[in-house]
């Protein structure tokens, strides 16, 4: 039976513990304007063409750096007869199409990263052929580039410990970490692998965090001085509850510029319910990460709030919608337009866009998926929101249009414009999202 992909990660972190007196300076990325109840989204910017080929460049001629927006998509492929053979292909967000529908490649991914500083691609392959490693298989990470024609280039291959959680990933300036699976016979349930990546062409292993527990979500932020950054772990703490609400935390780990990792104490962010799944993502446009949190109770709405990843204090007022759903999915944020989307786990069929004010207000939105929901992401250069959905025999990209303003923002289905493959269903996406993002 194929193990289900989109299975959660709902225990408590803990780990040895020490302080730093200092930390990596976070030099602030100008915020967007202010959004007012007249604040417009930007328009869409148009995406430069590659340029041109000579003409005497022949079939050889290699093909533009990619400039413009990509989808990865890992995938299924069911067109041999129902039969489901895991792929790698791209789409071309400005339709859905295949950007080179020739190019696909048969490769089973646990999990898909960009880095945005540096254009460069991780794709975390499962050497068991399934979209979820086991306990003991291992996972090869392909670092690559992608031009504008889909063509990879790989640049190197390094076989690493399984990861535990596709969400489980963070990002940072020559840094990666991931939560994998630990040694059993060493005592290490989870462990915080953290990768050098600052050769691409070398991958090397810094020493790993042991965790005792996996936590919900992996933020990453960069260091502005060098290599490096800040990973925050977030969970919910089960051993620290009043009745059926417990505190909500983050395990700080500093990645310095140079030297091994460092774990300063659980801090407490907020409150939820004991069994809640607590949605975060990092919003690196602002230097802050974003938590979405479900409901207190069954009349009580879902608030997104944001904190700042190394004081960990809360950013302005938080925004609130209601979610029908005690289970959120990790949000995807318009950074320019400050707009987070998520969806429910089960019971809400809803795709939700929250206004990320910084002053709780604004107009929240939904739109139905008809679907529950599985992941969500935000493909910044045509604004286009993706509710993805693989359950059973049917599948569906859930592709929506971002209009409106940034403090009543809209969702409209793309239909007429969007012609994503019938043959491919999506499993896992990755959005190609420049950091720092250039806003209209």
């Amino acid at each position: 039976m194929r193990r289900n992909h989109l299975r959660l990660a709902a225990v408590l972190l803990t780990a040895g513990c020490s302080v730093i007196n200092s930390l990596d300076d976070v030099t602030k990325i100008p915020e967007p304007a202010t959004s007012g109840t007249d604040a417009s989204v930007v328009p869409l910017p148009s995406v430069p063409a590659p340029d041109a080929a000579p003409e005497d460049a022949g079939i050889d001629a290699p093909a533009a750096p990619l400039t413009g927006g990509a989808i990865v998509v890992a995938g299924e492929d069911i067109s041999d007869s129902g039969k489901r053979d895991p792929i790698l292909t791209v789409l071309d967000p400005t339709t859905g199409a295949e950007l080179a529908p020739t190019k696909r490649e048969k490769l089973s991914l646990a999990a898909v990263r960009y880095d945005g500083m540096r254009d460069l691609w991780y794709l975390f392959e499962s050497s068991n052929g399934d979209f979820v490693p086991g306990t003991t298989d291992k996972v090869i990470l392909h670092v690559r580039q992608l031009d504008s024609a889909g063509n990879w280039t790989e640049l190197s291959k390094t076989t690493l410990p399984p990861i535990h959680f596709f969400e489980s990933i963070a990002v940072l300036r020559e840094r990666l970490g991931y939560v994998a699976y630990g040694d059993p016979d060493s005592g290490v349930t989870f462990q915080l692998v953290i990768l050098d990546t600052s050769n691409p062409a070398a991958i090397t292993q810094l020493d790993p965090v042991p965790l005792t527990k996996a936590p919900n979500a992996a933020l990453g932020t960069r260091s502005s001085t060098g290599p490096g950054g800040i990973i925050n772990l977030i969970q919910v703490d089960t051993n620290s509850c009043d009745g059926s609400i417990c505190d909500v935390v983050t395990l700080p780990v500093r990645i310095p510029n140079s030297g091994q990792p460092i774990t300063d104490p659980a801090t407490p962010l907020t409150s939820s319910t004991r069994t809640a799944f607590i949605a975060a993502a990092a919003y690196p446009r602002r230097e802050l990460d974003l938590l979405v949190v479900p409901r207190l109770a069954s009349d009580a709405g879902t608030t997104a709030q944001l904190f700042a990843p190394v004081t960990h204090n809360a950013e302005g007022s938080p925004s609130s919608t209601f979610v029908n759903d005690t289970g959120i999915r990790r949000p995807a944020i318009a950074e320019c337009q400050g707009v987070a989307f998520t969806v429910g786990t089960n019971s809400d069929l809803n795709l939700h866009a929250i206004p990320l004010t910084g002053d709780g207000t604004g107009t929240p939105t939904k739109v139905s998926t008809q679907h529950s929901g599985q992941a969500v992401y935000f493909e910044p250069f045509t604004q286009t929101v993706l509710a993805t959905f693989n359950q059973g025999a049917g599948f569906d990209y859930g592709a929506f249009r971002l209009g409106g303003t940034s403090a009543a923002p809209t969702l409209a289905r793309r239909d007429t414009d969007w012609k994503p493959p019938t043959d491919v269903r999506p499993i896992l996406l990755g959005i190609r999202s420049p950091v720092p993002l250039t806003c209209p």
